[in-house]
């Protein structure tokens, strides 16, 4: 070996020359990827650019030690908003700032994958058939959405992750059902598929998880969708979708629970899905949805959730989602502003009448319970950016203001100033009528029960959420003991066991004034009870359905609760 001595002097010059050669390299990339941009990118996106290649990954998002809560909202979404127009459809970025501006964005997602084996970076699919494939997508027809086969994945290395997701990956104009679930939906899954076979669904179903299905649970499933088919109980066209692998694996367990379901309907192979929650039983064709409406007019179908006036945010919360609203959108609340000026400029802002009343209800009432997302039907090429910004608001600071999901589907689009509405129906109480009672002022009603249901504006009973059993939770033991209303109702525990896995008795619906005779939580079935009272000419609204729809219900309510056989022999997923 030759050692070459080299004054220091001499060191130093040399150096000096390597730095300046250094920063004049950067500088000349710098400048190469803005004259890359000339055509395609104007100056405020150049700008934008360089703000989101320099924004640190911060997942879940938490405000900074000094800010405030909220303030990561604000930022974020309008992250989004310069992603979606400077970044997501652009061809002319550079590679490797586009890597970087979507892992701080994106964190969740397994970007180190993609870039290093693309195939294995792709969901799994599993057919009811026994075909598995990954790195292919599965493809049906617009007409009646009939399996035609697999198309390789394209993904196009010049734009973005959610711009190749949008043009080349989900198939346009693609209708289907979407189901989150886990290995405790097991149950619930295999009796949803059922009652679609039982209302002859012809829609393709995927149920969406991250690797925690096991080989036998998705068996069982499997088998339930194509048992004793028949035209009056059609086969399923079913597919489990293991999207374990596009989850970074450090974020990947802070889906859970409620936070899954964004997992589902993002993901999806449809361009139109129709996201259900396990537990939620539909009454008619989901088809149907499709023509609603509020669906050709604004890309989306969405129900309200129970009037809860008692459950309200705080004054910090409050005053937190109203700086947020400020920020981004053009709603200005003014202190002290009449209740007719604010909805004035909330239907100026919303041109919707019932999305002005539920965004009027939450930042100026308080109301923390607006919309029930156990049926979802949703527009990914319309709202796929909504759709980022409610994982967004899922997983912020302001996460634990509201329950669960549901929430953020209509908050998300209302803060990115696009139009929504819901459902003009409001929630019902769905059972048997009790306590009826006729006097000089009329009849007056009581139903108790844990399904919340949805009725149209005919009203036939759409979808109800929480099973078709009197309870859905196995809280016997505990509501005999604890609940002095149950223990003076029951002589046992056996039979409050009887009396809570009693299929329901689909009599009658009651819509309640809440602002008169609100919703009752009662001490049965761990809580998820509600009473709801209608009295004639007086306060709320009953829906008694006629013997036709008694006896079409009936016959769910019927095979909901039929028999779940397990499964023997070989798995038939690859």
């Amino acid at each position: 070996m030759v050692f070459v001595h080299i004054p220091r002097r001499k060191k130093n010059i040399l150096g000096g020359i390597f730095i300046v050669v250094c920063l004049y390299w950067v500088l000349l990339q710098r400048a190469l990827f803005k004259d890359r941009l000339t055509n395609g990118v104007n100056h405020f996106c150049l700008q934008s650019l360089e703000r989101l290649e320099e924004r640190p990954v911060k997942w879940p998002t938490i405000p900074e030690p000094n800010g405030r809560i909220g303030d990561d909202v604000i930022e974020t979404l309008l992250d989004l908003r310069d992603y979606e127009k400077c970044v997501m459809f652009n061809p002319a970025l550079d590679y490797d700032r586009l890597k970087i501006v979507q892992k701080g964005l994106f964190p969740y997602l397994n970007l180190d994958l993609l870039y290093a084996d693309e195939k294995k970076f792709w969901p799994v699919y599993s057919r009811w058939d026994g075909q598995s494939v990954q790195g292919f997508m599965p493809r049906f027809s617009e007409d009646e959405n009939k399996f035609l086969g697999f198309s390789k994945i394209k993904y196009d290395q010049r734009l973005s992750f959610w711009g190749n997701w949008h043009r080349n990956i989900m198939q346009p104009a693609s209708r289907g059902i979407v189901i989150s679930a886990g290995a405790g939906q097991v149950e619930d899954c295999a009796r949803l598929v059922k009652v679609l076979r039982h209302l002859g669904n012809r829609l393709p179903i995927e149920i969406v998880h991250r690797g925690d299905l096991s080989v036998d649970e998705q068996r069982q499933i499997f088998q339930i969708s194509t048992e004793e088919a028949s035209s009056h109980f059609p086969a399923q066209d079913l597919w489990f979708l293991d999207v374990s692998s596009m989850l970074n694996p450090v974020y990947a367990k802070r889906f859970k629970s409620f936070s899954n379901k964004w997992l589902a309907v993002v993901f999806s192979t449809f361009q139109n899905p129709v996201l259900l929650d396990a537990d939620t039983i539909p009454f008619t064709s989901l088809d149907l949805y499709y023509n609603f409406h509020q669906f050709k007019t604004t890309g989306a179908v969405f129900f309200k959730d129970r009037k809860v006036n008692s459950d309200l945010l705080d004054k910090e919360q409050l005053d937190t989602l109203k700086r947020i609203f400020l920020n981004l959108t053009d709603i200005t609340p003014i202190e002290n502003e009449s209740t007719e000026s604010m909805k004035d400029k909330l239907k100026a802002s919303f041109n919707d009448d019932i999305a002005a009343e539920t965004v009027y209800n939450m930042i100026v009432k308080g109301q923390k319970h607006h919309m029930e997302s156990g049926l979802v039907l949703i527009d990914k090429t319309q709202h796929l950016t909504n759709l980022l910004a409610s994982i967004a608001l899922q997983f912020s600071s302001v996460s634990g203001y509201f329950h669960g999901d549901k929430e953020w589907f209509w908050i998300a689009q209302a803060l990115q100033k696009q139009s929504f509405t819901l459902h003009p129906k409001e929630a019902s109480n769905v059972g048997k009528l009790g306590r009826v009672v006729s006097d000089e002022k009329g009849e007056f009603y009581q139903l108790c029960s844990v399904q919340l249901s949805h009725t149209d504006v005919d009203g036939s009973l759409l979808w109800v959420n929480g099973g078709l059993r009197t309870c859905k939770k196995d809280s016997w033991t505990s509501d005999y003991r604890d609940n002095r209303r149950i223990s003076s109702m029951f002589d046992s525990e056996e039979a409050v066991r009887e009396y809570y896995q009693s299929p329901v008795q689909l009599e009658a619906a009651i819509i309640p004034d809440a602002e008169i005779k609100p919703w009752i939580m009662t001490g049965e079935c761990a809580m998820f009870t509600y009473c709801t009272l209608y009295r004639e000419g007086e306060f709320g609204e009953v829906i008694k359905f006629n013997e036709t729809q008694k006896n079409a219900y009936r016959e769910i309510v019927r095979v909901w609760n039929s028999v779940i056989h397990s499964t023997e022999g070989p798995s038939s997923v690859i």
